[in-house]
């Protein structure tokens, strides 16, 4: 039963990890836009929506098409935006594009904003480079796991019968399962934990 959102959360890690690098690409490209000359946030997002990548490109194709035609208030339109992504990077961008808005001063602070996607990065390379060394053992002694039950058969057949036939052996084969795929869970949950706090240390 827990196998699908396994799979799926493995899967949604996936499209964050490369969502995020899609993120900072359009981040970029419209913050040099918008920090050239007397560019508005509009004008520096219409210049370069052509070159960003879906799934990002339609949040910023919305937020042109709702502060030109639907509510003149780019800070509003601004404020709809933010919600469209969970992104902390991406909300703190732009927070300080609304008070650009007001005080052009700050558009200074924006590509300091952009560098923690590169920080990020180094911290996720110095997490893994940890942390392999306890998952490859982890994944083994997960291995053996698996196959523990298994090589009853070919130890003892009479053993692997009750295992298998006999309704105590069924409750440990289902137990069994069921904290191989909970430790699996677990495994999962305590990797991300130590990369967001080390991301805001």
């Amino acid at each position: 039963i827990l196998l699908p959102f396994l799979c799926i959360k493995m899967y949604w890690s996936s499209k964050e990890k490369k969502m995020d690098e899609t993120l900072e690409n359009a981040l970029n490209v419209i913050t040099s836009s918008y920090l050239r000359g007397n560019n508005t946030f509009i004008r520096a997002v219409e210049e370069n929506i052509a070159d960003i990548q879906e799934p990002v490109r339609k949040v910023f194709r919305t937020f042109v098409l709702q502060a030109e035609y639907i509510d003149s208030s780019v800070s509003d339109s601004l404020e709809y935006m933010k919600l469209t992504v969970h992104n902390d990077i991406f909300i703190e961008w732009v927070d300080c594009i609304i008070r650009c808005q007001s005080n052009q001063k700050l558009k200074e602070t924006l590509p300091r904003i952009i560098d923690k996607f590169s920080e990020q990065k180094i911290v996720y390379i110095e997490v893994s480079t940890i942390m392999a060394e306890p998952k490859r053992t982890y994944f083994l002694m997960l291995g053996a796991s698996i196959l523990s039950p298994f090589l009853l058969y070919f130890l003892n057949i009479n053993w692997w019968n009750i295992l298998v036939y006999n309704d105590i052996g069924k409750i440990l084969i289902a137990g069994h399962v069921m904290a191989i795929v909970v430790s699996l869970v677990m495994s999962i949950k305590a990797f991300k934990p130590v990369l967001k706090e080390k991301t805001n240390d």
